[in-house]
């Protein structure tokens, strides 16, 4: 008889769990409740978020005329009609009615002097995350007045685009700022032109190395300009347009000490450059270009100041259309006939002509010491002095007693 063995049966427990405590709602109910509490985190994100923009916005709109003076510093006004700030929910918008600039400063060492500037709108505008870049647009109508004790003058300029882009860092100055020029011209009062730029960008650059020695690179520049018009009243040998100028160099050594020495006080920025180059700073130019009439000139070197805080020039420089520069010095007057003759001599004889034609050209040093210029050997013209500001003198106090 075989012998069946039987699975017993599973125990019956005493409480059933009760189906509700097992359900789960089917796929689309979890989306769509998934779907509303997403909705519902957004919803409270946003109004966090337009709070937080209009509570700035607002700070914006009330303080910044008061910020941009506090930032300038004593000897600075800065004065505008209406505030008006847009953008939601991207950006800041700031756009200022008739702004005006007055710079009184430079009468604590010069005669009285004062600049002010006007335009009919001021924009800026910054990321609501990011509070250390700002981008300006000045573009439109200018108008600046400086004023002495012994002239005025008056001047009206516009600008097609007149862009600035800034980066601050945490010591509250710009780490970088790039500025795009176009169609920007400056007159008198009269009509009389004085000066024209088709394009111009610029761009500077704050570098931060722990300590700065002489050889230290701290700041970068990279210039280029198309079609700059000199003014007409010059007299300029070459013409009053220079074609093209484009420039990349390096500042090295430090200039200004942080908190030791004020940008915007003329005298002390003289004497942090007296400094600088007693420390051994100096400026060094990667390259340089430049289309001036008949002058096509590329060049590379470095710029000192002399002691009596005059440029020192040392450049090696590949240049074409010398002869007509030559000439055009002579009949300036700049240069003697005889020293002319001579010039187009040595630097005939240096001279590379290219083989498909075309201009010669020469290679040769080009220097600037005690107040002359010279292409090798050859002194071409005086160059007229920078007239630094001075210290102004301190006031006689009272007499002692006798």
């Amino acid at each position: 008889m075989a012998l069946r063995f039987f699975k017993p049966a599973p125990p019956q427990s005493s409480s059933p769990r009760h189906a509700a405590l097992d359900y789960r709602p089917p796929l689309s109910l979890r989306l769509i409740r998934r779907g509303l509490q997403t909705v519902v985190a957004f919803a409270v994100l946003g109004v966090i978020y337009t709070v937080y923009w209009f509570v700035i916005a607002t700070q914006l709109k009330d303080g910044m005329t008061s910020w941009i003076q506090a930032q300038a510093g004593p000897g600075f006004r800065f004065e505008q009609k209406r505030v008006e700030i847009s953008g939601f929910p991207t950006k800041f918008r700031i756009v200022m009615s008739n702004p005006r600039f007055v710079l009184s400063r430079l009468s604590e060492a010069a005669d009285g002097d004062k600049w002010e500037w006007r335009a009919v709108r001021f924009t800026g505008e910054m990321r609501p995350w990011n509070f250390d870049r700002f981008v300006f647009d000045l573009s439109g109508n200018h108008e600046i007045n400086i004023s002495s004790k012994r002239s005025t003058l008056a001047l009206q300029g516009s600008a097609k685009t007149f862009r600035v882009e800034a980066g601050f860092h945490d010591d509250g100055l710009p780490a970088d700022v790039e500025l795009k020029l176009g169609a920007l011209s400056l007159n008198t009062l009269a009509g009389n032109s004085l000066l024209s730029i088709a394009d111009a960008s610029v761009n500077v650059r704050r570098l931060f190395p722990d300590r700065a020695s002489a050889k230290t690179p701290t700041f970068a520049l990279k210039l280029g300009i198309k079609d700059l018009r000199l003014p007409p009243g010059l007299n300029l040998p070459l013409g009053p347009i220079v074609s093209r100028l484009s420039a990349e160099m390096k500042v090295l050594g430090a200039i200004f000490q942080p908190g030791a020495v004020d940008a915007f006080a003329q005298p002390d920025a003289v004497d942090a450059l007296g400094h600088w180059r007693d420390e051994g700073g100096v400026v060094e130019v990667a390259r340089i270009e430049a289309k001036y009439g008949p002058l096509d000139i590329q060049a590379n070197g470095t710029i000192a100041l002399d002691d009596a805080m005059q440029p020192m020039v040392a450049m090696t420089a590949r240049a074409r259309g010398f002869f007509p520069t030559v000439d055009a010095l002579k009949n300036a007057k700049l240069i003697r006939s005889r020293d002319a003759a001579m010039a187009k001599l040595v630097l005939g004889a240096l001279a590379e002509r290219p083989k498909n034609g075309g201009a010669p050209a020469i290679s040769l040093p080009l220097t600037i010491q005690n107040g002359f210029l010279f292409a090798g050997p050859i002194k071409l013209l005086k160059m007229p002095p920078i007239k630094w500001p001075q210290k102004p003198k301190p006031a006689d106090g009272p007499r002692a007693p006798e």
